[in-house]
């Protein structure tokens, strides 16, 4: 249910010409109601295919690649080696800063003499 009803409201704003600066609330949105213009513009517009086609290019490149560079560090971290952990805590490090950067940014953001 958490995934179907936003889905499922996105498809009914989709068939409307109904915008968030528009002064109607999403559920008037009937009173703009357009059938699938927005899909048939979509449809014609060149940007949509050239957007579409590029994505499609990297995902055809970057997936593969991605996969098969995790495939290739799994099975070099499979196995002993030596520098095994220095390299480990290499590959670790971003997903440990983030949170350390994120967490002290609200911290500096929400203290007493902050912008907050």
């Amino acid at each position: 249910f958490i995934s179907a009803f936003p889905l499922l409201m996105q498809l009914y704003i989709s068939v409307t010409d109904w915008s968030p600066l528009s002064g109607l609330g999403w559920w008037n949105a009937w009173e703009m109601w357009n059938s699938f213009a927005n899909y048939t513009d979509l449809a014609a517009d060149a940007r949509f295919w050239s957007a579409l086609k590029r994505t499609a290019i990297v995902m055809i490149v970057c997936v593969p690649a991605e996969f098969l560079l995790g495939l290739a560090l799994a099975t070099l971290f499979a196995d002993d080696f030596p520098g095994k952990r220095i390299f480990y805590s290499i590959l670790l490090m971003p997903m440990m800063v983030v949170p350390a950067v994120a967490g002290y940014m609200f911290f500096m953001l929400f203290q007493s003499g902050g912008p907050v």
